[in-house]
């Protein structure tokens, strides 16, 4: 990584990530070593039409990115989730790997509201576009 990059992170995260618990595996805290880490509180505004949005629930402090482009609000979202968590209609559906399950769900209702442009995290079909509209 770049001496002048930085790496944006939600504070409620930072700190499960330094005192995860015994049995989430996900967290190395060598990676962090040497980088220049910013830590927020909710939503931010990182750049100029780029901003976090919280999105809890996944992990403590999870966060998704929202893009303003020519065409609307892309939001990458920053939970596992697949096309199928947002259903053409009715009610989305709750990431099925979770910490808080009721903060999965909220985030994302959150995610569905703000995008116009939506791009799951691990949803196949993105990859398989090559490209996002």
């Amino acid at each position: 990584m770049g001496l002048n990059a930085r790496v944006y992170v939600q504070k409620a995260e930072l700190e499960f990530f330094r005192k995860p618990h015994l049995i989430d595996h996900r967290y190395e805290p060598e990676l962090l070593e040497g980088v220049n880490v910013v830590a927020l509180e909710g939503d931010a505004e990182i750049a100029d039409g780029i901003r976090v949005l919280l999105t809890p629930g996944h992990t403590p402090g999870g966060q998704s990115v929202v893009v303003n482009t020519s065409r609307g609000r892309a939001v990458i979202t920053g939970f596992c989730c697949n096309g199928e968590n947002f259903p053409g209609r009715g009610q989305v559906v709750t990431p099925g790997v979770h910490i808080n399950a009721i903060e999965a769900y909220e985030s994302a209702v959150r995610v569905r509201e703000i995008a116009d442009i939506l791009i799951p995290l691990h949803d196949f079909a993105v990859g398989r576009a090559g490209r996002i509209p």
